[in-house]
């Protein structure tokens, strides 16, 4: 029996770039993907994109009376 050459499949897609050449994209933090969440309940805190359409409760407790957690220690830190 003959054995026949293996045929490499021409690579897809572009290179990868090394690793120093890559940069990630500077995201602010009032730019930033998902907002902070606080219960007024149960105090559960949990974040959620900021494009979300599903209607604003607590995973936890299913209130309805949440708010955002503007709380940030470097600001505090910074105050002080």
């Amino acid at each position: 029996m003959e054995e026949q050459p293996i045929k490499q499949q021409p690579s897809q897609g572009p290179a990868e770039e090394p690793a120093e050449e890559r940069q990630k994209p500077e995201v602010q933090e009032n730019e930033s993907k998902y907002v902070k969440y606080i219960c007024a309940k149960c105090n559960y805190k949990f974040s959620r994109r900021r494009t979300s359409s599903a209607s604003l409760r607590c995973p936890y407790c299913g209130s309805k009376n949440v708010s955002e957690d503007t709380f940030n220690l470097n600001r505090l830190i910074d105050e002080s």
